[in-house]
């Protein structure tokens, strides 16, 4: 896996970010989100899904685990494992969905259900340095670099 960005930046930090990764994942891409609470998962989807052309409303699915919306190029799954956990056999079938090669998933909190993720990703960390953020993004994918776009 490869680093391909680095920053500190503020909200337009995050929005930038989620622009350029729009203009280069493709159908079957995976992108795992890390940080604490509060250090932009959420935020960076939400940007993400409008540079995709998203119009619904992008809220964290903490309680539904799952939400999906549709892109003209695919569907756009949004999950948040935050209350799973790694070490309970939890009965869903995220895979199939994580899998399908006519979707892009981006999961929030991926760490704490790790049995399922896929071999290819872009992983994004996020982390609050005062009123700023931390970005980076590392990727085992297609992606080779967002910082020169």
């Amino acid at each position: 896996m490869k680093k391909i960005f680095s920053g500190i930046g503020t909200i337009e930090l995050t929005k930038r970010v989620a622009y350029l990764i729009s203009k280069q994942i493709v159908e079957g891409d995976c992108i795992l989100l890390g940080g604490d609470l509060g250090s932009g998962k959420t935020t960076f989807t939400k940007f993400l899904g409008e540079f995709l052309g998203i119009k619904e409303i992008i809220s964290s699915p903490t309680f539904t685990i799952l939400k999906q919306y549709e892109t003209k190029k695919f569907t756009f799954n949004h999950f948040d494992f935050y209350r799973l956990s790694n070490d309970k056999d939890n009965d869903f079938d995220f895979i199939d969905y994580i899998e399908d090669k006519k979707s892009v998933s981006v999961i929030e909190w991926y760490n704490q259900y790790e049995k399922i993720l896929p071999t290819q990703y872009i992983l994004i960390n996020f982390k609050e340095i005062g009123e700023n953020r931390l970005i980076e993004v590392f990727s085992s994918n297609h992606i080779e670099s967002i910082e020169n776009e």
